[in-house]
């Protein structure tokens, strides 16, 4: 047999694009589609002052794998090399934008990965500042969320089927029971979703867009948040109705794949239903970073205000970015700026790309701990930080906190210092360093059984009386919450 070789395609320049320097802080880099003759596509840049940009959609998609650069377009007749999902991401814009402006043969996107330059920290700063202005300016967020897959049309049909429930029954669940579910929405007529269903939902909210930081940014202050899969359009108010309903219901607690291995019913039978079965098999769920990333923009929206820094920082720390500093930078576009730190230290947290992600944190540190005292400390990871050489007094908000220190576990009542304040204190010569003082109480040496399902109510309890029986007399037994 004879296999025929297909050369390499010729472009008419070798010549590789070159970034030129932004005239201003508040420009920026359109990216310009032209549609020519014979379906070709012209692509430029074309660079501009935000304030006076002509209508032009962003095009987002996820930041996971921005290396290898090894697709091309032609920019300005050049070669500009950009990441696969980047280039899938620059098409269903166009093919977007186009149906939008039938009639408009130019188009303009900003997508991040392709209109700031890779490797310039300066230039990549200054964009990252104005990336909330980018937003309000843009007409539509298109967000590119992959090509279509085995679980897409069934995650569809779930997504329809979920956002149609009226808000007014969310609180009649009463059981998140599998043989319940059906019952619940036979009374509304509605058909019941099956296993597969349910298995594709989560495939699709594993995509990776929903857990990068800037879906944050993009879902609470863009215009018209637009979803492509594959060739599939979908609008963000179908997904926001159905992440809605799955946490006022608390449904999203079920949705993993451990507690759908007895879901009643046939189960998965057929070929085609094998790549739903390797999912059944695995240890999937829903990740928080989806679940939070509904609730700041549902939050904001009802409110009509900002989050507050500190909170963003507690609750999307479970987000994934391929460069840690974007964590910060990614919420600081997000947060009120007539709240702490910011009223107190108006100008010492901006984006800057030149400074190490070690010194972005701790600075960040230093900074929440003069405004809210040591209780930031609650927020240091017990894992191993993922940043190297970060002092161990500082947070790693890039990685998730476990397990939730007890201020978040319920009331705190107790308060070992009395009315004493502590005083922020930095060592001038090594900024590693945190100078506390204290005096050690005591030493914990024992402790009782978590409770949980897997613990019987009454073995929980026996270990707590057990603990109190052996307390030494200087420990007197708490009346009346004192």
């Amino acid at each position: 047999m004879d296999f025929i070789s297909f050369p390499k395609r010729k472009y008419a320049s070798n010549e590789p694009f070159t970034y030129t320097i932004l005239p201003s802080p508040t420009s920026v880099r359109l990216l310009e589609i032209r549609s020519k003759l014979w379906g070709r596509t012209k692509y430029s840049f074309h660079v501009v002052e935000l304030a006076e940009a002509p209508t032009f959609d962003i095009v987002s998609h996820s930041r996971r794998n921005l290396v290898p650069r090894n697709h091309i377009i032609l920019c300005d007749g050049k070669i500009l090399k950009i990441c696969g999902d980047a280039k899938d991401a620059v098409k269903a814009g166009r093919d977007i934008g186009a149906k939008a402006s039938r009639k408009t043969k130019t188009r303009y996107i900003w997508i991040d990965s392709v209109c700031i330059n890779p490797e310039d920290a300066m230039d990549r700063t200054a964009q990252i500042s104005i990336i909330p202005d980018i937003l309000k300016k843009a007409r539509n967020v298109i967000a590119w969320l992959g090509k279509k897959d085995a679980f897409t049309s069934d995650a569809l049909k779930a997504l329809k089927t979920l956002s149609s429930v009226p808000r007014d029954e969310w609180s009649n669940l009463v059981s998140l029971d599998w043989d319940y579910q059906k019952k619940y929405f036979e009374r509304l007529n509605i058909v019941p979703l099956q296993l597969r269903s349910w298995l594709s939902l989560i495939a699709f909210f594993n995509r990776p867009w929903f857990s990068g930081i800037w879906a944050v940014q993009e879902v609470t202050i863009g215009n018209n948040v637009i979803l492509s899969c594959g060739n599939n359009v979908v609008p963000w108010e179908m997904v926001s109705k159905t992440l809605s309903f799955l946490t006022h219901t608390g449904w999203y607690k079920e949705l993993h794949t451990n507690h759908l291995t007895d879901f009643p019913g046939d189960g998965l039978i057929g070929r085609r239903l094998k790549k739903h079965q390797i999912l059944l098999n695995s240890d999937t769920g829903f990740k928080m970073a989806v679940i939070q990333l509904e609730s700041t923009r549902a939050g904001s929206e009802s409110t009509q205000l900002l989050p507050l820094f500190r909170y963003l920082l507690r609750a999307h720390r479970y987000c994934e970015v391929s460069d840690k500093r974007d964590i910060i930078y990614g919420l600081l576009g997000l947060s009120r700026k007539d709240s702490l730190p910011f009223t107190k230290f108006p100008n010492a947290l901006s984006p800057n790309y030149e400074i190490a992600a070690q010194d972005v944190y701790s600075t960040v540190a230093r900074i929440l701990l003069r405004c809210y005292g040591l209780s930031i400390l609650s927020d240091v990871q017990d894992s191993v930080a993922s940043i190297p050489n970060l002092p161990t007094w500082v947070p790693d908000y890039s990685v998730p906190r476990r397990p939730l220190p007890f201020s978040m576990r319920g009331d705190c009542s107790w308060n070992a210092c009395g009315d004493l304040r502590w005083r922020p204190e930095f060592s001038e010569t090594d900024s590693t360093f945190l100078k506390l003082q204290g005096i050690s109480l005591d030493a914990v040496c024992e402790k009782v059984k978590q409770q949980n399902k897997s613990l019987h109510p009454m073995e929980f309890l026996d270990g707590v009386y057990e603990v109190a029986a052996h307390l030494d007399p200087i420990y007197p037994l708490s009346m009346g919450g004192k």
